[in-house]
């Protein structure tokens, strides 16, 4: 493998590195040359003699960061050794290199363990994301193989991931059997990253993720509910309204939408206002904070279904006056104009409604809501058989 090295004028100068078992690179000479014994001492499975930048412009070997990785992991460094496959003192060489490319301590040492840095935990997210992008990297190379198969990189929110888009993409496999999936589950926020980026196709979201390198279109709309813990006084209500909720403590969403900023406006009028105990970035947490008896939340159908789908002791109940919430599909600009994207996008457009019912009868019962189909435009595209 190659790393560009910039140049005074901007340009890079491919180069191929060795890897050698104390972090250090040498150059090495291109295929058909000789290979060391340092070549074959360290198994791993990711490439490590890609460079990326540290501080001053010092390369950080991916062998470095796997050591870092499984440090982390396992929490001393006898184990990460075990792990990938060297001795301890090559991880402490690793980790020492590591820390002088990027300049800062990664660990605190005590006794036979270590513990992480604030530094260290926040380069370990981002680690753990890269290494899921090189994991879909070389899972769309090897779908790619296949010359009649498709692959679509499909996102979910949360609340869509356990019923909604699993029973979309079901349906629409059963059309189109030689199409495989990758479905990534994340917030709205970073799905809307993955799809300005292009690494993912398709997004579903229950909210709005506006953005100029994306469209998108509202496939279906739902209800907002209440959640309640499973002894929560107000457990036997039929139905709740604003004022049942005086003076309650509420769980909330965070995300700013249009949604959020109606469910509030029910409640400006009250002279006794409900409390505002917790907020949560996706429906499905704050419903599992609400099965902790923190308070009462306010959330999509589909996120108390997701709820009761996934264990949690909670009750729910219809909230009136009816608040909507949408779900979403956006495509990713590079998306736009493939014809397999915009079938599934089609395909969810003429199910989506069917598939929010069945989802909520399942998991609601008596308390599922009939979604509002929204009449939308796609435009055509191509058949993806």
């Amino acid at each position: 493998m190659c790393s560009a090295t910039p140049s005074s004028t901007g340009a890079g100068t491919c180069r191929r590195r060795r890897r050698s078992t104390n972090g250090s690179s040498a150059t090495a000479p291109v295929p058909g040359g000789s290979s060391s014994a340092a070549d074959t001492s360290i198994a791993s499975t990711r490439p490590d003699a890609v460079e990326w930048p540290g501080a001053g412009g010092a390369p950080m070997i991916l062998r470095q960061i796997e050591a870092f990785q499984a440090v982390i992991e396992q929490g001393t460094f006898s184990s990460a050794a075990a792990v990938i496959r060297v001795s301890q003192p090559t991880v402490s060489k690793l980790i020492q290199n590591l820390e002088r490319t990027l300049g800062y301590k990664l660990f605190q040492r005590t006794g036979s363990r270590v513990v992480p840095t604030p530094r260290a935990l926040a380069l370990y997210h981002e680690v753990h994301r890269a290494w899921r992008g090189l994991d879909r990297l070389a899972s769309a190379a090897q779908t790619l193989r296949q010359p009649a198969a498709g692959h679509l990189l499909v996102g979910a929110d949360p609340t869509l991931s356990l019923g909604f888009v699993p029973k979309l993409l079901a349906l629409f496999a059963t059309a189109h059997a030689d199409v495989a999936f990758t479905l990534e589950c994340e917030n709205g926020r970073i799905l809307a990253e993955a799809l300005r980026a292009g690494t993912i196709d398709i997004g579903f979201v229950t909210r709005s993720s506006p953005a100029d390198s994306v469209s998108g279109q509202t496939v279906v709309s739902g209800e907002m509910v209440c959640v309640l813990p499973a002894d929560h006084r107000l457990a036997n209500a039929n139905v709740l309204h604003p004022d049942d909720l005086a003076d309650e403590a509420v769980i909330g969403l965070l995300d700013g939408t249009e949604t959020r900023r109606a469910v509030d406006r029910l409640f400006d009028h009250m002279p006794r206002r409900p409390r505002s105990v917790a907020e949560a970035t996706t429906g499905l947490g704050a419903c599992m904070l609400a099965a902790e008896g923190i308070g009462v939340a306010l959330v999509p159908d589909l996120s108390a279904a997701a709820a009761l789908q996934a264990g949690a002791a909670v009750v729910v109940r219809p909230f009136r006056p009816i608040v909507l919430y949408t779900i979403d599909y956006v495509l990713s600009a590079s998306a736009q104009a493939q014809a397999l994207p915009a079938a599934l996008a089609r395909f969810a457009l003429e199910r989506g409604g069917a598939i929010h019912d069945a989802v909520g009868q399942r998991w609601l019962g008596s308390v599922a809501f009939t979604a509002a189909m929204i009449p939308v435009d796609l435009p055509h595209a191509a058949s993806a058989d």
